[in-house]
């Protein structure tokens, strides 16, 4: 079975996916819905659109739900192929019940489509077919994405307003030094003025003067955020630059702690090897120090030394990590452990979102007063 796309004529040429054995064989298919085809191409797996991390939650919900009320693999991708029919996410689910309909597995249909189901995503389910717990598999999965995604809301949500604030501030200072205080430049030009007056016209004349470098040199900004944005070689270049600011940095490494211990957790209790859990939670971490810190500790862990025991040795982590992890494997209730420390490095982060937030409102507010205010006694 393959995908294909259709377009058929009328008020803005509507596309549709069906899937059929050919090309004849989706003619026939649209030929019986009397649609007037415009038309029709076989789509490859990379044409497919993938899942947005909404998209994938709500994927995994829905289809951890179907199986636990008792439906079949198949009946249940079914089911949401007809509800995500109207969605951008209607050709993935499609795939999706064409392999499991071929006798592929859901961990192997999953691999297909890397950029929507990663490789941690995949070996969960692949492990809970070999044991028959793919429902329970499904909802750890759910609750590991719903932590995720709620991570990233906190950290979106705490900087919006701050960036805001500043975007403001920035809005109202070339306002003043490109628009209100060149209409002043003739007025008080020849005049004995204040040495701050002299200031505020001289950096707005200079200002204007280089007005082409500064733009530039803005546009240059706004391409390097672009490149962050799209490039993997200068993310990645741009988050190593990240983890050595002294602030940030803590942050960073707390994130990642927690990244690493809900995904070791949720590894260990689907059953996946401890080796293979251990590896496959260092991938998700996103921080390439600690990564490289991990691979040392997997062979140390083949050569008969305890995780904790490498991690109390280890500057890079926090002492607190450690301990609580060398208790939880003398009393042999890791999974818990890692899930606890999880939650004591996620209340760690809400606090300092609440005050780095709570700090950078009135500090960015002060500064925007200032230099208004300074401006103001300045051309009075």
């Amino acid at each position: 079975m393959a995908l294909f796309e259709y377009r058929i004529t009328g008020k803005g040429k509507k596309v549709g996916i069906l899937a059929a054995g050919d090309l004849l064989e989706a003619k026939q298919k649209l030929a019986l819905r009397q649609l007037p085809v415009l038309s029709l191409k076989e789509l490859s797996v990379q044409q497919i659109k993938e899942f947005s991390a909404k998209e994938l939650l709500f994927f995994t919900e829905d289809l951890a739900r179907l199986l636990k009320a008792g439906l079949p693999l198949y009946e249940a991708l079914l089911i949401l192929a007809e509800k995500y029919h109207k969605t951008a996410a209607y050709g993935l689910v499609l795939d999706l019940c064409d392999q499991i309909f071929s006798g592929v597995s859901l961990s192997e249909a999953c691999r297909r489509h890397a950029a929507s189901f990663d490789f941690f995503y995949c070996t969960m389910l692949k492990n809970a077919e070999k044991t028959g717990s793919l429902t329970a598999a499904l909802e750890e999965l759910v609750l590991l994405l719903q932590r995720q995604q709620q991570l990233q809301k906190q950290l979106v949500a705490a900087l919006s307003y701050p960036l805001l604030l500043l975007g403001f501030c920035l809005t109202i200072v070339f306002v003043l030094f490109f628009y209100i205080i060149p209409t002043l430049f003739d007025l008080l030009t020849g005049k004995n003025l204040p040495f701050f007056t002299r200031f505020v016209l001289n950096c707005s004349y200079f200002l204007q003067q280089h007005k082409f470098f500064l733009m530039s040199v803005f546009l240059g900004l706004v391409f390097s955020v672009i490149m962050l944005c799209v490039s993997k070689k200068m993310r990645h270049k741009g988050r190593l630059l990240l983890f050595y600011l002294p602030v940030i940095k803590t942050f960073f490494l707390k994130l990642a702690i927690v990244r690493f211990c809900r995904s070791f957790a949720t590894l260990l209790h689907g059953g996946v090897a401890y080796l293979t859990a251990l590896d496959l939670a260092r991938q998700v971490m996103r921080h390439p120090f600690l990564e490289k810190e991990l691979q040392i500790a997997e062979k140390r862990i083949l050569e008969g030394q305890k995780l904790s025991d490498f991690l109390l040795a280890n500057p890079h982590f926090p002492n607190l990590m450690a301990r609580m992890l060398s208790i939880a494997q003398e009393m042999g209730n890791e999974e818990q452990m890692l899930i606890n420390i999880a939650q004591i490095y996620e209340a760690e982060l809400e606090k300092n979102l609440l005050r780095l937030t709570t700090f950078l409102q009135p500090v960015i507010l002060l500064i925007l007063g200032l230099i208004i205010g300074f401006i103001v006694l300045a051309t009075a």
